[in-house]
């Protein structure tokens, strides 16, 4: 534990998600369902969950799958 907002994130129930998702976009939409219950990150502070969005970069024949969220309007 770091002692970050983040903390609580299970990345065991995001793998699992991801494992079971067909596609990105569904990834995304799935893990930001607040009937899902993974999603519990207010990285922002202000008392609401935030949006975790996923970033797709392809370099050559790999792709890299980039969680983020947008903490502020000039912060990722």
């Amino acid at each position: 534990m770091l002692n970050l907002p983040g903390d609580n994130l299970d990345l065991y129930a995001v793998l699992d998600v991801f494992q079971k998702s067909k596609t990105i976009e569904a990834f995304e939409k799935s893990l930001n369902d607040a009937t899902e219950k993974i999603n519990n990150l207010d990285l922002d502070l202000d008392k609401k969950v935030d949006f975790i969005k996923v970033v797709t970069k392809k370099d050559g024949d790999s792709y890299q799958f980039i969680l983020q969220i947008d903490v502020s309007k000039t912060e990722t």
